[in-house]
């Protein structure tokens, strides 16, 4: 047991066995381990003893790369309570639990391949089953299945948190069904590269999804780049404070890819969405989920809706999201809708697709409320403008029609547009011009962390304005003198709210982004397009 040295075993699954239903802690020396483990129906921890070894304990699959795993696990868990697994390397295996709780922490699960047969080939890191699973302070990376490359949850509660869940991926599977004179193939589409959750409690916090793929293969397609999600009304499923950023999906869904998900079950908060590519970030097929405060950069396409699908986006920032083949925003069904509050929509572009919003049938209402729409493609046709309301929003278009209430085509007020600075400056046209009524009561915080209402009422677009001595610490010196000493200044901090998101800037140089911007700044200020030499993209942060 690494701790007692009268009770030491030579396989972990020895030692398993040993503790028969007796509740047991078991600590294991580091080294490489080649062997299966089976946790069936006990109470157990196994703790990888790394405080004073420089090496983790690895257990490494039987079988090389080369070759077809058809059976075993790296470690299964069956029926069993409380399970705890921390300070592990699993590499060529993988971890699955059936109706049992517990916990992983502290653990990389990488390289791991299901190529088993019959497929589906489900959960190349990890797999859950009808369990309630914590994994915290873990990475799962380059595994890969045909649904949840990295984590395969299936009518289970489960959170993840501190995690890292990158390169993971999945792929379609053929499967076949019998005639009565041969077999017939077909190829099934694969789902969630990072993340795949059916009819589950997901819970996601302060955890990063990057890189994972939804490969297309032959007849199939991928869908859910980062995550694929089909939500359960009755399970809670919460996004929160987490980057989900170059993913890629053939199908629907870059980032991530929603099915059935309600807004009392389901919401996405303080998020990151940027760089992910194949397809529109975020694929909704029905429900209507809610997105808080979130940031999406740089995605082919935002939001694609069908299934009578009707989100809404509060305190977003969609900034330069740009797709060639398709539109930023695409609407496939005749019931669905998209409602904006408190949002800023900013240099969205689709270059093929004059518009930048594109429906499959014309009766598809989107709705813009305090709102801030600037430097878009054209948003539609427009004899399909009716679809279109604004509501106490600022447009840098023409506009008409009953739609149109207090709408205002002024320049916001942005501290540093060009810069990438969308906090408003001090005495912005946008300042307190927005209605409070639409201001859903949950929401109290802007898109950065700041107040979301410091005034009268709230402002236009997703930052509030913060006035200087909010964001800028204030010191007031007192002077503390001593006989035998020189005077010495203590400074009194005026307290600045700790905030959930810094905004920080990176620095690149984007020559063609630059030109572009100034352009179009000069022309709809009739100024000279001068500038900083530098494109500051808007990152967030989140503080320590």
């Amino acid at each position: 047991d690494g701790k007692n040295r009268r009770n030491l075993f030579t396989s972990i699954q020895s030692a398993i066995d040993s503790a028969g239903k007796t509740p047991a802690t078991i600590y294991i020396q580091p080294g490489t381990y080649q062997e299966d483990i089976l946790i069936d129906g006990q109470e157990i921890q196994l703790i990888a003893d790394t405080a004073s070894q420089k090496r983790k304990s690895i257990v490494d699959g039987k079988v090389p790369n080369n070759r077809v795993r058809l059976d075993g696990y790296s470690i299964e868990i069956r029926g069993s309570t409380d399970v705890k697994l921390s300070g592990f390397d699993i590499f060529r295996g993988r971890v699955k639990s059936s109706k049992s709780s517990g916990m992983i922490e502290d653990t990389t699960i990488a390289y791991n391949n299901r190529m088993d047969f019959p497929p589906p080939l489900r959960g190349g890191g990890i797999e859950i089953g009808q369990s309630e699973f914590e994994i915290r302070n873990s990475t799962i990376k380059g595994n890969w299945a045909s649904e949840g490359g990295g984590i395969y949850a299936r009518y289970s509660n489960v959170t993840i948190q501190d995690c890292k869940i990158e390169e993971n991926e999945v792929f379609p599977w053929l499967d076949r069904y019998e005639t009565d004179w041969d077999y017939v193939y077909f190829w099934v589409d694969a789902f969630g590269g990072g993340i795949y959750a059916l009819h589950s409690s997901l819970v996601v916090i302060d955890s990063e999804i990057n890189g994972n793929r939804a490969n297309a293969y032959e007849g199939g397609t991928g869908l859910g780049g980062g995550i694929w999600i089909y939500a359960d009304p009755n399970r809670e499923t919460r996004i929160i404070n987490s980057d989900i950023s170059g993913n890629s999906s053939w199908g629907e869904g870059s980032a991530c890819s929603l099915i059935s998900v309600h807004s009392d079950s389901f919401r996405m908060i303080h998020c990151i969405l940027s760089g992910n590519t194949g397809a529109q970030a975020v694929h909704i097929g029905g429900g209507n989920p809610v997105f808080q405060s979130c940031f999406f950069e740089g995605n082919e396409g935002v939001f694609s809706l069908e299934a009578s699908s009707k989100p809404t986006a509060a305190n977003c920032i969609l900034y330069r999201n740009i797709i060639n083949h398709s539109p930023v925003f695409r609407v496939d069904g005749g019931n669905d809708s998209l409602k904006f509050i408190n949002c800023s929509i900013l240099e969205n572009r689709s270059f093929r697709l004059r518009e930048a919003i594109q429906f499959e049938y014309e009766i598809a209402p989107f709705e813009f409320v305090n709102t801030i729409l600037w430097g878009n493609s054209p948003l539609i046709d427009p004899h399909l403008m009716d679809l279109l309301t604004f509501r106490d929003s600022i447009v840098d278009f023409d506009y008409q029609g009953s739609n149109f209430e207090r709408v205002y085509r002024e320049w916001p007020g942005f501290a540093d547009y060009c810069g990438g600075d969308f906090h408003l400056a001090e005495g912005a046209f946008a300042i307190d011009k927005g209605n409070l009524a639409y201001l859903p009561d949950d929401v109290l915080i802007d898109a950065v962390g700041g107040p979301r209402v410091l005034g009268p009422s709230v402002d236009i677009g997703a930052v509030e304005f913060q006035s200087v001595e909010y964001n800028t610490p204030t010191f007031t010196p007192t002077f503390t003198r001593t006989p035998t000493s020189t005077p010495t200044i203590t400074p009194t901090p005026t307290l600045t709210p700790t905030l959930p998101f810094d905004v920080v800037t990176d620095g690149r140089v984007d020559i063609h982004d630059l030109l572009l911007l100034l352009a179009e700044d000069a022309l709809r200020s009739g100024t000279d397009a001068t500038g900083s030499a530098f494109h500051f993209s808007l990152y967030w942060e989140r503080s320590q």
